[in-house]
């Protein structure tokens, strides 16, 4: 395994969220594309991720995940 050298991508600023809604946008945010990747990159199914994320969840991010790749 090949070791990282962060010095690579320069200064990583960020700013943290202020409130709850910005925190949980994030979250959805990340959610969201993690679910995406896992979909792309690892070619996991709909149904798969629903038992990582949940039934209702999964199908949440499934919809979105559509929409952002066929319209």
């Amino acid at each position: 395994m090949s070791s990282m050298n962060l010095s690579e991508f320069g200064n990583i600023t960020t700013t943290l969220p202020k409130t709850k809604s910005e925190a949980d946008d994030l979250v959805d945010f990340l959610t969201q594309t993690n679910y995406n990747y896992n979909r792309k990159e690892y070619g996991m199914s709909a149904k798969q991720l629903a038992m990582v994320f949940g039934e209702n969840t999964g199908a949440k991010l499934e919809r979105n995940y559509q929409r952002s790749n066929n319209g």
